[in-house]
């Protein structure tokens, strides 16, 4: 049984690499060595997609087969959906879209989405509204002309196809072809050269609007630099990553170069991930800090990587190699790390003010946010622009009609924090009803006479309201 090792020493933390290697020609999940092109870990960090080239197969986090698909075909691209439910995949011309069932730990194929060229690679948006792919205009000959095609997952229909083609000009991988920008806006980053059928080519670092298709910005590569190989933005968005002969890192919207180039004497590389919270970036075979450049920490290579992944909690790192999903037979350390703390303010609420007092009671509850690992110390409660709620995990508070966000900041052991969350609306009581029209039947007034029916209308209005009542 193929197993991931996680060592701590003296809470140290060592980012460790998944190990799937072989026993002599098999690998003990049965399976013979296979080039991995994507891997990428659950966004609660319970299972590892990864797309290889005999398949779809998905271990747990002591890496132990869970499940494989597509047996014999080559996977290039996997994504999850940022809720987890889903997995996107390519298969061929097509994009399939997988439900993932946490408690039977297995996938079912949901639906297919079709292209027009081999798909290479499959991108998830973080606001899940979306799924980016990037397609082979060739079926048969991987490698020049391709096109980017955009569904929207509400309804699944190809909603935009960029104009013109791109030229990828990394060779093996198209682990960072595209990124999304994190913060949730319907941008897309593409690394290399575009062609519209005029001279000359654009080339640089293009920003794709995912809602129109259009090309809104080219920011230029760094001086002398003709091929990219892929590019990434950081956790926050402010800032990308791109890398050539040298990796530079760069202010968006901008394009300006804020940390000097980081050199890869070995050629160009497009393999790399950003940690969660953007300290460290996992590049080739190096684990860096971005603010210096330092080399905290190496791992080897049998093989040359592929794909890289941080665990959602930032503490190791998974990397599919030319033959197989490894790890370094020297594990690396790296600094202690603090996973942040998740908070989880609950779903958004709307309520109505029954008792029409311009107010209403709202119950918060904030119990079921974690820390992987450690404990949270804290809670807070706030009402943006309107200050301190509480400071405990559930309570009840009273808000005005309106719309309001109320923020819950939750405190790890280590002084680490998370934030999330909700919308609640309180809505004024409805108008009552203001017309009322219909018959009344009255007994006849003469005796041996049959009884009458008599129109009747009635008009109300709340008590604020000039009209109290009114009868005919």
């Amino acid at each position: 049984m193929t197993k991931l090792s996680v060592q701590i020493f003296s809470n140290i933390l060592l980012c460790v690499l998944v190990m799937l290697t072989a026993v002599s020609a098999r690998m003990q999940d049965g399976f013979a060595p296979s080039t991995v092109h994507k891997v990428q870990w659950s966004p609660d960090g319970s299972v590892i997609a990864a797309g290889r080239q005999d398949g779809l197969f998905l271990y747990d986090d002591e890496a132990v087969l869970v499940q494989s698909h597509d047996a014999g075909k080559p996977v290039f691209g996997v994504s999850w959906s940022p809720d987890g439910q889903y997995l996107a995949s390519t298969l061929d011309s097509a994009v399939q879209i997988w439900r993932w069932d946490a408690n039977l730990r297995s996938l079912s194929l949901e639906r297919v989405l079709t292209g027009g060229g081999m798909q290479l690679a499959v991108y998830w948006s973080p606001d899940g509204t979306h799924i980016a792919s990037y397609e082979d205009a060739d079926t048969e000959n991987i490698g020049g002309r391709g096109y980017i095609r955009i569904w929207g997952t509400a309804t699944w229909v190809l909603e935009q196809t960029p104009d013109g083609s791109f030229w990828v000009t990394s060779e093996g991988s198209y682990t960072n072809i595209l990124d999304w920008h994190p913060t949730g806006l319907p941008l897309l980053m593409f690394g290399g050269f575009h062609d519209t059928g005029s001279s000359p080519w654009q080339n640089g670092v293009l920003i794709i609007n995912a809602q129109t298709g259009v090309i809104e910005n080219v920011l230029p590569p760094y001086p002398d630099v003709i091929e990219i190989s892929g590019v990434a933005w950081s956790p926050t968005g402010d800032l990308y990553v791109v890398s050539h002969p040298v990796v530079t890192f760069h202010r968006y919207p901008s394009g300006e170069t804020v940390r000097p180039p980081h050199p890869i004497i070995w050629g160009p590389i497009n393999v790399y991930d950003w940690s969660p919270e953007g300290e460290y970036l996992a590049i080739a075979t190096d684990v860096i800090h971005v603010d210096d450049f330092q080399v905290i920490g190496s791992f080897e290579s049998q093989s040359g990587y592929k794909s890289v992944d941080w665990h959602p909690a930032g503490n190791r790192v998974a990397a599919g190699e030319w033959y197989g999903l490894t790890r370094s037979n020297d594990p690396t350390t790296l600094p202690d790390f603090n996973a942040y703390p998740i908070s989880v303010a609950g779903d958004d609420q709307s309520l109505v003010d029954t008792d029409d007092n311009g107010s209403e009671s709202v119950a918060l509850d904030g119990s079921v946010s974690y820390d992987m690992d450690g404990t949270i110390t804290s809670y807070e409660w706030t009402l943006l622009g309107g200050g301190m709620l509480a400071t405990t995990a559930t309570v009840t508070v009273t808000l005005p009609t309106g719309t309001h966000i109320v923020r819950l900041t939750v405190t790890d052991n280590e002084g680490s924090r998370g934030t999330d969350e909700l919308s609640v609306v309180v809505l004024p009581p409805p108008p009552p009803i203001t017309d009322l029209t219909g018959h009344i039947t009255l007994p006849s007034r003469t005796p041996g006479t049959s009884a009458y029916a008599v129109s009747l209308s009635v008009k109300l209005a709340d008590s604020g309201g000039a009209l109290v009542s009114e009868h005919s």
